[in-house]
């Protein structure tokens, strides 16, 4: 696909669409509203929730190719 080839064909609830993914590490829980809040506010698209082994600086166990879990704007 060509850089302006648009990807919202690509965009379904099962995949994530191209371009940078970034990671937000929240070792607070009573942090996640003002992470999220924050994102949203700097225009993050596709803000999604997910769990996983954080180890030596890096997320190990990030599966690129599992289901997102969106988090809506009606759930915070």
């Amino acid at each position: 696909m060509s850089d302006d080839e648009p990807d919202v064909a690509l965009r379904t609830p099962n995949h994530r669409a191209g371009g940078v993914i970034l990671s937000v590490r929240i070792s607070e829980p009573v942090n996640e509203l003002r992470v999220i809040e924050t994102l949203r506010t700097e225009g993050a698209a596709d803000i999604e929730h997910a769990e996983g082994k954080w180890a030596d600086g890096d997320w190990v166990d990030f599966d690129p190719t599992a289901t997102p879990r969106l988090v809506s704007a009606a759930s915070y």
